[in-house]
């Protein structure tokens, strides 16, 4: 995220690849068999008990879904979860100094971590993305340091950039079809339009609220002078609540026309992997729908205290019958 071309465009056209729609559509059944499997053991805690804890299953879905992607051991989901959630901190507005901490054993670990499975796949090249990724890089890189050094942020990147965002969009989601039962039912005749549904979570409540940029040169901007070199920080959520651009921007509306939105950020650095967090969160809340009808939520969700990234420590749901 903080490269400029030549090297951004390099290295983003490997991963624009790896995102395409042969990985979509490879990744169809183990986000179908992921999404089955999680709502299995949910229907069981909400037939055990009157209520359970949505949370863990958002979380666990896009480990696990990106992890098998990626080839990675299951037993290192829960692992990989928490050291992505703890390198987010990095990235918050007023980090204490123990977060700070946190972010930095957790960047340790994980470039460790990569580092261990790039050379796994040198020693035993597989059919997977990572052993692919290797051969793209030892054409283009200088030399196998560099193309291993290149594989392993690719790989890293990948599974962090999706692990918190991912999750907190599916507990948006699920938070905002608890709170506005008369649009549940609307859309549960109306399943095509789940899509709409994901669009305008993701505006109105958007995983990522802040992200940052470097001037790089002086300039003015909404009147606001910039100096280059400068940290701007450009407040998403905000934005995506601007009612000169979108009427009623405090209310949630999925049949709103145009969906517009920030969440996926825009231009060079639009995110890369935005097709598969759709595709993730749709067909996960298709089959909510038809398997959880009835859900509420018996209490408010509990909130972790960020600015930049939204994250629910808890989101209490129960079921009516």
């Amino acid at each position: 995220m903080s490269l400029n071309p030549p090297e951004h465009t390099q290295q983003r056209r490997a991963l624009r690849e790896a995102f395409g729609k042969e990985t979509l559509q490879r990744l169809t059944t183990p986000i179908r068999d992921t999404t089955d499997e999680l709502l299995d053991r949910l229907e069981a805690a909400l037939t055990e008990g009157p209520r359970a804890d949505f949370v863990p299953t958002s979380e666990r879905f896009p480990i696990s879904v990106v992890g098998r992607w990626l080839g990675l051991p299951a037993r290192d989901f829960d692992r990989l979860h928490q050291l992505t959630r703890d390198h987010t901190y990095a990235q918050e507005l007023f980090p204490t100094p123990r977060s700070l901490e946190l972010a930095d054993m957790a960047s340790g670990e994980l470039q460790a971590y990569f580092a261990a499975i790039v050379a796994d796949r040198r020693a035993c090249p597989g059919d997977d993305v990572i052993s692919n990724w290797l051969d793209l890089w030892d054409v283009a890189a200088l030399n196998r340091i560099a193309a291993d050094v290149t594989v392993r942020r690719l790989a890293m990147f990948s599974l962090m950039a999706g692990l918190e965002t991912t999750a907190a969009l599916l507990a948006s989601t699920v938070r905002l079809l608890a709170q506005h039962p008369e649009q549940t039912r609307w859309l549960r005749s109306h399943p095509e339009q789940t899509p709409a549904l994901v669009d305008e979570a993701l505006r109105f409540d958007p995983p990522v609220q802040v992200i940052s940029r470097v001037a790089p040169r002086d300039s003015t901007l909404a009147g606001v002078r910039i100096a280059g070199g400068q940290v701007a920080y450009l407040l998403i959520g905000a934005a995506q609540h601007d009612p000169t651009v979108y009427e009623q921007p405090d209310t949630f509306d999925l049949r709103r026309p145009g969906r517009r939105h920030l969440a996926f950020g825009a231009g060079a650095h639009y995110c890369i992997g935005a097709g598969l967090a759709r595709t993730m969160a749709i067909q996960f809340v298709e089959a909510l729908l038809r398997r959880l009808p009835g859900l509420y939520l018996p209490s408010p969700p509990l909130w972790e205290p960020r600015v930049a990234f939204r994250r629910m420590e808890s989101l209490p749901i129960a079921r009516r019958h």
